[in-house]
């Protein structure tokens, strides 16, 4: 094991690590040594090392060690262990801590929100709690690998997502007890509204009609009777529809609808046949401007 004590530099490279070794070393004694036989193995325990706290800054990778040296008193540190503790010391939430700013939508790192994209809001909202730790488990590792190979590109992404304006979350489908009981209390207020209408109007009496004659088709329909039957209906002002039967009321709707179908086709852009340009004969239709068979009929025409 090499034993030159180094200054720490700006950057964590084996020079740190190097000196990382050496105070544990004075440290720890046998405790620490005995993980290597020879400076071979301690060559590759230093890589090792090196590799895992590299993607740490210098004054993360101190604090850490700072911390080690009291919360290890007995034994040394594994690798593991020193990156949880620098992980800690990084800012960087952990899976408890991810899933409360999850639930919160707090995106205060670019950790909870890449581990609240691969869960999904519906499972946090509807999952049970038991399904949400475990996924935040499972993503959580993913993400924090994910996050410590490009750190200033995930916060870059979180600085652009908490840029855009948030859209209101939409509301619970179920209804809560107090939205079911204004619901119900606005249903009697309006009910009471219409009764009190119909016993305003019960004295006004809507003409009457012969509606055997009123049916198209039929024997005894009579034409002209129908056109005043409908020219009566449509007339009549919308605070006075509550006095028509329900039958009337039926066909009144149905009057309406078809006096404002050619405006509302209009408005779809439906254009008649007869409002259409013949500069030139469909495709697929003979002179006479019927359309040619694709296939051919039972009787082989």
């Amino acid at each position: 094991m090499t034993n030159m004590a180094t200054p720490l530099t700006p950057c964590v490279d084996m020079q740190t690590i190097s000196r990382l070794f050496v105070r544990y070393k004075g440290h720890y004694g046998g405790l620490w040594t005995c993980r290597a036989s020879s400076d071979e193995e301690w060559q590759w325990v230093m890589e090792d090392w090196l590799e895992e706290l590299s993607r740490f800054s210098l004054d993360v990778l101190r604090a850490a060690f700072k911390k080690s040296m009291t919360e290890f008193v007995t034994a040394p540190p594994t690798l593991p262990q020193l990156v949880q503790l620098c992980i800690k010391e990084s800012g960087v939430p952990n899976v408890q801590q991810v899933i409360r700013l999850m639930v919160n939508r707090d995106f205060s790192h670019p950790l909870v929100k890449m581990v609240y994209d691969k869960i999904g809001s519906w499972t946090l909202s509807n999952g049970k709690e038991e399904e949400i730790q475990r996924k935040a488990k499972e993503y959580y590792t993913e993400s924090l690998s994910q996050f410590h190979v490009e750190p200033e590109r995930e916060w870059l992404k979180l600085a652009d997502y908490n840029a855009k304006p948030k859209e209101l979350p939409p509301p619970d489908k179920i209804p809560s007890a107090e939205e079911r009981r204004g619901f119900k209390e606005r249903m009697a207020e309006y009910q009471k509204m219409a009764d009190e209408a119909k016993e305003k109007l019960k004295d006004n009496r809507q003409k009457e009609f012969d509606y055997s004659k009123l049916k198209p088709g039929a024997r005894e329909f009579d034409e002209l009777l129908f056109s005043e039957y409908k020219a009566y209906l449509v007339g009549i002002p919308e605070n006075m529809v509550l006095t028509l039967s329900v039958q009337d009321a039926y066909a009144r709707m149905r009057f309406l609808a078809e006096r404002d179908q050619a405006e509302y086709l209009k408005k779809a852009g439906y254009v008649p046949p007869n409002q259409r340009p013949h500069d030139e004969s469909p495709k697929g239709s003979d002179r006479n401007g019927r359309p040619t068979k694709v296939y051919k009929t039972w009787m082989n025409d």
